[in-house]
């Protein structure tokens, strides 16, 4: 990853817990039940696992009034302790899962509060490991109160990583489908379905806690190469899954190896890396050779996952009264996350997760060259293709002026594992003409990511951009055949004016010619924009539009019109089918009979019109409008030409 020290050997440190705390005579004060009720959390059954009473301390053994330390960084990577004295135990606070009441102090605490970052701390009695700081209560307590995570809880963690597979990518096909649909749609309208509402719709599913309610301690996400209209637009998505999207920087001090990775050390998961960087900072609870135990909570509560986990360094930490965190930076990458689920995360040290390379190269006014900017960013199909709309949309703005029309090509390449390959390439002209290119290319990515047809791994992928600083757009005017009854195979003139912005109307002049085979009939001859072209042809053939084979999936993609074409398309409106993804026009009546319980057992649909012609021509200017004109195909000696 580039701009780090990458050392993917297990650092052996000996564990150890702290000096052992005396027992405290304060009783615990009673909790109100309102704390328990704001959040309700799926969770599988596991087998109960024998705990290590001489490491451990079992739930049932912790007592209000017991006082302890915990471990934790709040400078640097020196892992300092804290105090924490046991209110009582919240009995299934979570369906099946309970938390340890606590009052933390000492260090930074006593001004801060709980802290964002300490998500995973560990905490002590008499020398034996209880749990970890997880969790935090109410908007803005007037003391440090923590629920700890049960160690227990969060040691089935390792028997469910034992027990996993490899992550299956793949979400919900209802979910692939919707997307799939706003794609389709969202040229001609507004997306309902993009990558981004896809990432809002998960984040719906993590309701922001009430003033009272138990929340996990937040999680700082600190982030280099990002512009503030991204970081704006990461905080009202990732606020929900209980990140603090904080600008920061990278670190360049003590190599990873350097680090001891032990409890209470800085445990961070990477989810972009290179030329910008998205770091979660936590901290590791626990560690068994070369697995660990950290944050005492979920990040995306995504079950089986793969990120980079890494070490860091803290800059410090900004207290405040509504949220106090850490800011910090990653080091080194050293092993990759296993299990997110509601104890906590797993991660296995010494391993290298896949992670998607991702080359930006801007050509701009504001760059005496084309620069390339690297990025790795985490394999997961939700959040993968928001940190590539994210991080296009952050590169190509801070490289490009801030303010005014612009004329923005992009195009992209995507390598698969498999050997295939996905070219992407289009063009966009007006005041969001950065945000629609990355748009257009995260819900391409969320929709190869998440097809339920064949799991789609990136190899790698590039995007070149190239930036004209004015507004290169035109709408169609009008329309004019020299002839509108023609023989087939005869060719007739069409003129299309076109209207550039704060200019003179211009001639396009194109010649068609009415295919040999069609049917005599009368004919629409649609002018129109790539957006118009593709809705009329989603209305006239929807079925062709849903792909059944994992290709017809990367022709869809692949297959799009750019926003700097004229489309001419000449329709019969005759119906038709569509089984299997491909067209079957202008079948019989009895055909269509024949067919209709093949259609009706989902295997196609039927088609509102033929399109016997199809072109386009490519233009200088980004077109808007549309406008159609009938023609007629007369086979007749005596018909009438006009």
């Amino acid at each position: 990853m580039s701009g780090q020290g990458r050392n993917l050997t297990p650092i052996i440190v000996e564990r150890h817990g702290p000096k052992k705390a005396p027992m405290s005579s304060s009783l615990a004060k009673s909790v109100s039940l309102a704390l328990l009720l704001s959040i309700a959390l799926p969770v599988a059954v596991v087998p109960a696992l024998e705990l290590d009473t001489e490491r451990f301390m079992p739930l049932e053994e912790v007592q209000p009034g017991m006082t302890g330390v915990g471990r934790s960084v709040f400078q640097g990577t020196t892992i300092e302790e804290f105090d924490a004295e046991i209110i009582s135990i919240l009995k299934n606070a979570f369906p099946k899962h309970d938390l340890i009441l606590a009052r933390l102090s000492g260090g930074p605490i006593e001004e801060a509060g709980v802290i964002a970052g300490m998500s995973g701390s560990p905490v002590y009695i008499d020398g034996r490991m209880i749990g970890a700081v997880g969790y935090s209560f109410g908007l803005f307590p007037k003391e440090p109160i923590a629920g700890i995570t049960p160690i227990e809880q969060m040691l089935e963690l390792f028997e469910r990583e034992d027990r996993s597979t490899h992550p299956q990518l793949t979400r919900h096909e209802e979910t692939w489908e919707e997307l799939l649909a706003g794609f389709v749609y969202s040229r001609a309208s507004e997306p309902s379905h993009t990558a981004r509402s896809l990432a809002e719709t998960a984040a719906i599913r993590h309701p922001l806690p009430s003033g009272g309610g138990i929340s996990p301690v937040r999680t700082p996400l600190v982030l280099s190469g990002f512009d503030a209209t991204a970081i704006s637009e990461m905080t009202s998505l990732l606020d929900r899954f209980g990140f603090i999207p904080i600008q920061g920087g990278a670190y360049s001090g003590e190599e990873a190896a350097e680090i001891p990775l032990e409890p209470g050390a800085v445990l961070g998961v990477q989810l972009v890396g290179g030329d910008a960087s998205a770091f979660a900072i936590g901290t590791l609870t626990y560690r068994e050779g070369d697995r660990i135990l950290a944050f005492g909570h979920s990040m995306f509560n995504s079950g089986q996952a793969a990120a980079p986990i890494t070490n860091g360094y803290v800059h410090l930490v900004l207290k405040s009264l509504y949220d106090s965190y850490k800011m910090g930076a990653p080091v080194g990458i050293v092993g990759t996350l296993g299990q997110d689920r509601i104890p906590g995360i797993t991660g296995r040290l010494g391993t290298e997760p896949d992670l998607i390379p991702f080359d930006i190269t801007v050509a701009s006014p504001g760059l005496p060259a084309p620069e390339t900017f690297h990025l790795e960013i985490f394999d997961d199909p939700i959040f993968a293709p928001q940190f590539v709309r994210w991080s296009l949309a952050s590169i190509v703005r801070t490289t490009n002026r801030g303010l005014g029309n612009i004329t923005l090509h992009a195009d992209t390449e995507v390598e698969l594992r498999s050997g295939q390959t996905l070219h992407l390439d289009n063009i966009f002209s007006d005041l969001t003409a950065i945000d629609a290119a990355g748009e257009e290319l995260g819900t391409s990515i969320a929709l190869l990511m998440l097809n339920p047809l064949e799991r789609a791994q990136i190899a790698r992928m590039q995007t070149r951009v190239a930036i004209e600083e004015t507004l290169r757009t035109a709408s169609i005017e009008r329309l004019h055949l020299e002839q509108t009854r023609v023989h087939p195979e005869e060719e007739v003139a069409l003129h299309i004016w076109l209207r550039p912005h704060l200019e003179r109307p211009i001639p396009v002049q194109t010649r068609i010619a009415v295919p040999a085979d069609v049917p005599d009939g009368t004919y629409q001859l649609i002018v129109s924009d790539a957006a118009t072209a593709q809705a009329i042809e989603v209305l006239r053939a929807t079925w062709r539009f849903i792909p059944t084979e994992f290709d017809q999936l990367l022709h869809l993609l692949e297959d799009q019109d750019r926003n700097d074409e004229i489309i001419l398309t000449l329709i019969l409106p005759r119906p038709g089918a569509v089984v299997r993804g491909e067209e079957l026009p202008l079948l019989p009546p009895s055909v269509l009979h024949v067919m209709q319980p093949e259609l009706e057992a989902g295997e196609g649909g039927m088609t509102g019109g033929k399109v016997v012609f199809r072109t386009d021509i490519s233009t200088d200017f980004v077109i808007t409008g549309a406008k159609t004109i009938p023609l007629t195909v007369d086979r007749s000696e005596s018909s009438v030409r006009k």
